[in-house]
């Protein structure tokens, strides 16, 4: 869990609409099941300059680059 205070807003919500935290990487719902992610669904939000993939949890930064 980050100690920082994070920007996104879903951490305020009960029962967030995502499982994990795309700036962050906290558990945000363990209600929802991980999803099988890919290499392109991974790209895409890297595109959108996510941190973490909200299914997964994987970190994102790294793949950035190359």
């Amino acid at each position: 869990m980050n100690t920082r205070k994070c920007p996104n807003s879903n951490h305020k919500l009960a029962y967030s609409p995502i499982r994990i935290c795309p700036f962050c990487g906290e558990l945000l719902n363990h209600l929802i099941p991980e999803n099988g992610c890919s290499a392109a669904s991974h790209a895409d939000k890297c595109k959108q300059l996510d941190t973490y993939c909200s299914d997964c949890g994987e970190y994102l930064l790294s793949q950035m680059h190359g």
